[in-house]
């Protein structure tokens, strides 16, 4: 079933040429990643009751938590990405609430680095934004600090 949420993960797989491995958080919308042709799918989620909630939705995620190459990790994504020494073909980051403690580290220009270092020479990063609980100015300062990060940006709205 093609839904909005699992189209969060197809588009950007449709623009890496190949991937190999590639990160994500909430395994609710993963079902895009399993019906691909990616070896490892790791999923880097902050909060067990979002993990335990998923798995009434096998339809809509494709039964992600039985698929062999799917990974799941219960820790801070920013702790994950900082500590982990795997490469990502694709790094998929999730809309985070502007106003839960923490998150604006997940829009940073230092979070955006460690991402970033974890590419793969042709690796993408797809941050997806809450464009409804943005300011026109938190908008600007984020965009603005993803292209001072990565070399080539497209934004699609």
């Amino acid at each position: 079933m093609l839904t909005e949420t699992n189209l969060r993960s197809r588009i950007p797989q449709e623009i890496v040429q190949k991937c190999e491995i590639a990160m994500s958080n909430v395994p609710r919308w993963k079902g895009g990643l399993v019906e691909s042709k990616i070896n490892s799918i790791e999923c880097v989620e902050i909060l067990p009751e979002l993990v335990e909630t998923s798995k009434y939705f096998k339809e809509e995620n494709s039964s992600i938590f039985s698929d062999p190459r799917f990974k799941l990790i219960i820790e801070d994504g920013r702790n994950y990405i900082l500590t982990t020494g795997n490469k990502y073909d694709l790094i998929i980051s999730d809309l985070f609430f502007p106003w839960d403690a923490g998150v604006s580290n997940l829009y940073s220009y230092e979070h955006f680095q460690l991402c970033k270092k974890r590419l793969s020479e042709d690796g993408l990063m797809c941050q997806w934004l809450p464009l409804y609980q943005l300011s026109n100015r938190e908008l600007r300062v984020i965009m603005a600090t993803f292209f001072k990060t990565f070399d080539y940006v497209t934004i699609w709205l």
